[in-house]
């Protein structure tokens, strides 16, 4: 198990369970809290046009569990596709989103906590580079099997909570 772990923290060394497109991962590399801050400044610029969120919940965004603004985009980026190469297991699955909640202070969506998860290889991107999805309840999917998916985002409906990466078509 230990060198499961190992593997998985090597491969999705940002693609946690709320994955970074690659042209965000400059806002989300550890750094000092001056960096932090910086990239939170460039995410609440980026989140302040965005439709379908209230003002109240993008005012709760600004604070999140005391610690500012959840470091996440709050819109999602344009689908992409990839192929399934595995699956993560349910024990693994919870220490990621615990992860990945702390390192973009949120919360993950309650609806999305217990879903399957895969590991998904992105078209075009280096043969190395691993991206965890969300299975949607009641959506079958495989190994070798191609799908669509859109990168993590913060939730329009519940403030500090984010939508995982998330399978859109298999």
């Amino acid at each position: 198990m230990n060198k499961l772990l190992i593997m998985l923290g090597i491969v999705i060394l940002f693609s946690g369970c709320a994955s970074i497109p690659p042209q965000s991962q400059k806002h989300f590399q550890p750094g000092s809290q001056m960096q932090r801050n910086e990239a939170a400044s460039s995410v609440m610029q980026k989140s302040s046009g965005m439709k379908g969120m209230s003002s109240q919940t993008f005012e709760e965004d600004q604070n999140c569990n005391g610690k500012g603004p959840m470091l996440l985009s709050s819109h999602p980026y344009e689908p992409i596709s990839g192929k399934i190469i595995g699956f993560v297991p349910p024990s693994v699955a919870k220490k990621l989103i615990l992860r990945t909640e702390q390192d973009i202070n949120g919360k993950i969506d309650p609806r999305y906590k217990d879903n399957l998860r895969a590991i998904v290889h992105p078209d075009g991107y280096p043969r190395y580079h691993r991206v965890i999805v969300i299975v949607p309840s009641g959506m079958k999917v495989q190994i070798g099997e191609e799908v669509t998916f859109i990168f993590g985002h913060a939730s329009s409906q519940l403030a500090c909570h984010y939508i995982p990466n998330l399978i859109s078509a298999p």
